[in-house]
């Protein structure tokens, strides 16, 4: 969701039905970090996600996500901050990924 965010203005002009256009950047802006907050959760509530090293694993994914928030509201295409935003949240879902895969090949 969040690699809409700086291509809105072009977007908005050009009649594009992206997720940026449809629900406004303010408001995606919030929602991304709440999913990524919530997939973390659910996650580690998960039946088969037990063991020590699996809950430090998951430090790593949610810190990139609080980290999301000092960027959320300056995050304006066009400016650094949209770019930071972005990019914290493409290393979060990464690191996510990388739990996940480490949880399955390797095993609890």
């Amino acid at each position: 969701f969040s690699t809409t965010l700086p291509d809105y203005p072009a977007d908005l002009r050009g009649g594009k039905r992206t997720l940026a256009v449809i629900v406004r950047p303010k408001t995606l802006k919030r929602i991304i970090p709440a999913l990524n907050a919530l997939t973390c959760l659910l996650v580690m509530i998960s039946p088969v996600f037990h063991g020590a090293w699996q809950w430090y694993a998951m430090i790593p994914p949610l810190a990139i996500t609080a980290a999301m928030l000092a960027f959320m509201r300056d995050a304006v295409p066009g400016q650094r901050a949209m770019t930071y935003f972005v990019g914290l949240n493409i290393a979060s879902l990464l690191c996510l990924v990388s739990v996940l895969t480490l949880y399955f090949f390797v095993g609890g």
